[in-house]
This record gives structure tokens, C-alpha cells and sequence, in this order.
């Protein structure tokens, strides 16, 4: 499927269902959705929207002005190298669902690394071609990203409270397969692409 253009990005958002977000057991209510017209897009140079490999699948979005930061959003750090396996990535979004095609709120889930051999391997018997700037996890039961997802952050968090996306969503063999991992992009692997992409749009802006 192809998507137009993005035109718009909505900050603050939990539940789609309504205009503003409240917790009736705590009796409150999140601030007012940030809606941010897009100045410009950027598609890396090698990703190709034909190959089944997905090689290079990430991008950047710059805003017409900057957001607002407040306790509904927050910024999340880029991680910037891997000197450690995790014991376990985050996933958030939209995305389908076991009982709907795109689920109103905002779900989360857990799921564990996978090897990157194994993934390999997996994805030869369907002659998709995994990768170094990819990485793979999940492979369990009902626990995955999905339709819907794509582009969301593969998260890992340290101290139980700083944030790192370590990938981006990009796409998997059906969703929540056992055995069948994920496909992200390696946020790492594009640490310098972004740098020198920020770096110039910012002062051709100036």
C-alpha cells in the first residue's frame, strides 16, 4: 500500500476515541493534542520501496516549529552504540491487534532479542536478505509489532527510566508468529545519516 504524503503529526496522544485524555480513577486529564504542520521529509537515498529486503527503511521528519515538551511528551534518546545485549525491547503504537485492524489506544508490549544468526536464517527460506544495519527481535507467540506499526520505535529503557530507541519497525513475516522475529532498522547503524542530515537542514533553515 501507498501512503500520500505526510501533511501533519499529532503529539500527546493516547486514545484516539476521544479529544482529550483522562484517567477517571485519578480524576486527570492529559494537556491538549500538539498538532505540528511538517516543514519537510527526508527518505534515506538507498531504501527502495520495491525490495522485499527493506534495506536502509528509515526516515526523518522536520516540523514547521518545535514541540512542547511536557509529561505526555517526551523526547526519547537515540542509542547511539551497543556495548550490551538487552534482556528485553519495547514496542508502542496503533497497530492491529488479535481482535481489531487498528487499535484505538495506544498499546505497548515487551518482547526479547533474537539472534541475529537465527534470524538469518529464517529469512533465507524466504529469500529475504537480513542485514548488519537490521536487527531482529521477538519470535514469541502473540507478542510483536503488526500492521499499522511501522516506523514506531524498537525501545530500550536503563535505569528504569531513560529512554533509547535502538530500532525503527519495519516489517515481519505476519505478525506475532512463533518462532518468526521482527525485522527493525538499526538506529545505530544511521546514527551518522541523521547527524548530518539534521545538521544540514538546520542550517539551510537559518
Amino acid at each position: 500500500m501507498i501512503l500520500g504524503p505526510i501533511h501533519e503529526v499529532v503529539l500527546g496522544e493516547h486514545n484516539t476515541r476521544t479529544k482529550i485524555d483522562c484517567d477517571s480513577k485519578n480524576k486527570t486529564c492529559a494537556e491538549k493534542l500538539q498538532v505540528i504542520k511538517v516543514k519537510k521529509t527526508f527518505v534515506h537515498p538507498d531504501y527502495d520501496m520495491n525490495s522485499r529486503d527493506h534495506h536502509h527503511d528509515i526516515g526523518l521528519i522536520f516540523l514547521r516549529k518545535d514541540a512542547r515538551f511536557s509529561s505526555y511528551v517526551i523526547p526519547i534518546c537515540i542509542l547511539d552504540k551497543v556495548d550490551f545485549i538487552p534482556f528485553e525491547y519495547w514496542l508502542s503504537g496503533w497497530g492491529s491487534t488479535k481482535t481489531e485492524s487498528v487499535s484505538a489506544v495506544k498499546m505497548k508490549v515487551s518482547v526479547p532479542p533474537f539472534s541475529f544468526a537465527n534470524c538469518t536464517d529464517k529469512y533465507d527460506r524466504i529469500n529475504v536478505k537480513i542485514i548488519n544495519k537490521q536487527l531482529c527481535a521477538g519470535g514469541i507467540k502473540g507478542r510483536d509489532s503488526c500492521t499499522g506499526d511501522s516506523g514506531g520505535p524498537l525501545m530500550i529503557v536503563r535505569d528504569g527510566k531513560h529512554w533509547f530507541a535502538a530500532g525503527v519497525v519495519s516489517y515481519g513475516l505476519g505478525c506475532g508468529k512463533e518462532g518468526w522475529p521482527g525485522v527493525y532498522t538499526n538506529v545505530t547503524s544511521y546514527e551518522s545519516w541523521i547527524k548530518h542530515t539534521v545538521k544540514k537542514t538546520i542550517s539551510r533553515i537559518k
